[in-house]
């Protein structure tokens, strides 16, 4: 007989999703932009043999002041804090492809992904909604179609910009005076129709590589991205069953034999107390 695995993450919003439980006697309302609470959460539900957490986001001012706390803290400034906290549980954000620029966001994901131990998770989403646009300096929302074009070539200049490092880029060779190997480093050189980037990302390689990413689902909620991004290799909840996966980059030889790592579909395939999907993919044990 076959073991199925229970993967839980948990879905940290303020005070608690209800829209009354900044009311309860015992909560603060204060709370949702207080880090001590998140601390709280996140030990408690890595204690619990949580899998990971997660924190909604998006670029405008969310839900009615007069009924509940408004305004959250940035997602991955509130991750790395908390990547200080605990020691095992995955980390996911979600962060749109239409409101950020792939250099930027590549750097901030795995700048949290080498301060957690290879921990973090993206969760992509598009973006919808005019008051999102407005911020921005649109008019209205762009339409659905241009929204995931961009997302997918987004993504792909992630990818990108992720793998311009080799795993062993970095010489650090003191009695040589080495310290690393340009040869090793890969700018992307990426001309496309939405982006154009030409340099290395300016961070080394992360534990995972690539950090842990999939397209918005139950987790992004009405925003998050529907059907494959074409050309990623990654689909969304309108694909078929089994084939929706975090994204996994295993390593395999190019270019002479060199490690270089390259995207495919995979489950996780940590227990609870692994490290999240540490050790590029391998699924290290760290836990009890």
């Amino acid at each position: 007989m076959t073991r199925r695995r229970l993967h839980l993450n948990a879905f940290l919003m303020n005070t608690g999703h209800h829209e009354a439980s900044w009311r309860l006697p015992e909560s603060d309302p204060y709370a949702h932009v207080e880090l001590g609470h998140y601390v709280r959460l996140a030990r408690t539900a890595e204690r619990g043999t949580f899998d990971s957490l997660f924190l909604a986001d998006g670029p405008q001012l969310w839900s009615n002041l007069a009924q509940r706390p408004a305004g959250a803290l940035e997602p991955l400034t509130l991750l790395t804090a908390l990547a200080t906290a605990t020691e095992h549980i995955g980390l996911i954000a979600t962060a749109s492809t239409s409101y950020n620029s792939p250099y930027n966001l590549a750097r901030k994901f795995a700048s949290l992904d080498i301060i957690s131990g290879g921990r973090a998770g993206w969760n992509i989403v598009t973006t919808a909604g005019a008051e999102a646009a407005r911020n921005f300096g649109l008019a209205a929302e762009p339409a659905h179609a241009e929204r995931y074009a961009r997302a997918a070539e987004f993504l792909d200049v992630a990818l990108k910009l992720w793998d311009s490092w080799e795993d062993d880029a970095v010489v650090a060779d003191k009695a040589a005076g080495v310290w690393g190997d340009d040869t090793k480093i890969h700018p992307p050189r990426h001309r496309g129709k939405y982006f154009s980037v030409e340099g290395a990302l300016n961070v080394p390689r992360s534990p995972q590589g690539v950090p842990a990413a999939r397209p918005g689902r139950l987790l992004g909620g009405r925003q998050g991205v529907r059907g494959p991004l074409r050309g990623s290799g990654v689909h969304g909840p309108a694909d078929p069953p089994g084939r929706a996966g975090l994204l996994r980059r295993p390593q395999v030889p190019y270019g002479g034999g060199r490690p270089r790592s390259r995207p495919h579909q995979g489950a996780a395939r940590h227990r609870p107390g692994d490290r999240f999907d540490g050790g590029r993919g391998t699924g290290e044990r760290t836990g009890p």
